[in-house]
């Protein structure tokens, strides 16, 4: 059974798609008014009876609120009525699935590439004009246009989706809905031109794990904002920031960091960074942080008051972690395996300078 709801305009139809199993949620999708909805179009078949309800939209959801049943003398209608009553299910806080999408900008004219993995945008627009879709995904464009590439349903791959687009210079994301990732692995690596990037409407859950090589070799890239990135469950952080050697200010002191392994090669050879807040950096189950912070020539102040190695199976794995840091003065830290050998490999870099 169909089950179509259109919005106070009826400029947009709202098509069921899927129903969460582990709650009272069910997802919806935007169809644009009058188009083919043969391949949109989901037949609920847990629900066998029609929902006795009226509906209501509400700052983006949709609350499908049960009609109070009528009493009527018992006759066959009545009883049809008092069977589908039974078997109705009540469901609220319906979720519609916004449209995410990604602003950006382009640094120079010519067949430029704007995408490269993960899931594919269903729309890209030039100039409010929608583009076909190019199996190479690239673009005739200049730094006039005003490039949107748009999706209109779930984002379940976020790996490598940037990959080598080096002629992108800025990026602001507004719902992008990416709570169904468990990986941003390389999502911007070799983004060689990205000076700016507004994460503010990046949408993450905790089933993101993987943020291995985010930013890796995003020379230009300045300031880089992840607090909206729910990061509790994330394990891998190696060479996030890997050469960003441009970069001033990484904030994510918000972020809860809780079950980091892999942080090796995560800072190394970040040039202008001054000073670094990972306080809420709780690393008890790191096994690998070798090279974290190696190469940062300018960084001065360091707070990693909540780290701790003492789990790290493998001395060679805490090598060269502050090597050429040429410029510390204040490192604040706490938690230092008891091992003397450990803890010399720790500061080594240090020592040295």
């Amino acid at each position: 059974m169909d089950i179509p709801f259109k919005d106070e305009n009826k400029t947009k139809q709202y098509v069921f798609i899927n129903k969460s199993s582990l709650s009272n949620e069910m997802h919806f999708k935007l169809i644009p008014k009058g188009k083919n909805m043969n391949n949109n179009t989901l037949i609920m078949n847990e629900i066998s009876k029609k929902i006795n309800t009226k509906q209501k939209y509400v700052n983006g959801k949709i609350k499908l609120i049960k009609k109070e049943s009528k009493f009527y003398p018992i006759t066959i209608l009545a009883t049809l009525l008092l069977i589908q009553a039974i078997f109705s299910t009540n469901y609220q806080n319906i979720i519609i699935a916004k449209d995410s999408s990604i602003t950006l900008k382009v640094s120079r004219s010519g067949e430029q590439k704007i995408f490269s993995a993960g899931t594919s945008p269903n729309e890209i627009w030039k100039d409010n004009n929608m583009l076909q879709i190019s199996a190479s995904n690239s673009y005739n464009l200049n730094p006039t246009n005003i490039i949107k590439l748009k999706w209109t349903n779930y984002i379940e791959n976020c790996d490598y989706m940037f990959q080598d687009c080096n002629s992108i210079i800025e990026m602001n994301f507004t719902n992008f809905d990416a709570t169904r990732c468990i990986t941003f692995s390389y999502m911007f690596i070799d983004c060689h031109s990205l000076t700016s990037l507004d994460l503010s409407g990046f949408i993450t859950s905790n089933r993101l794990r993987f943020m291995a090589s985010l930013f890796n070799n995003c020379y230009s890239l300045k300031s880089v904002n992840l607090s909206t990135f729910e990061t509790s469950q994330a394990t891998n952080f190696g060479h996030m920031f890997c050469n960003c050697k441009s970069l001033t200010s990484i904030y994510f002191s918000n972020n809860k960091i809780e079950n980091a392994k892999f942080m090796d090669n995560m800072f190394i050879g970040c040039e202008k960074l001054t000073s670094l807040n990972l306080s809420n950096f709780i690393t008890s189950n790191a096994v690998n942080i070798e090279n974290m912070f190696s190469g940062c020539k300018s960084l001065k102040l360091l707070d990693i008051s909540n780290f701790d190695v003492t789990n790290v199976p493998n001395i060679n794995n805490v090598d060269n972690i502050f090597t050429n840091c040429d410029n510390l003065v204040f490192i604040n830290i706490y938690n230092i395996n008891s091992n003397r050998n450990l803890q010399n490999k720790f500061f080594d870099g240090i020592q040295k300078n």
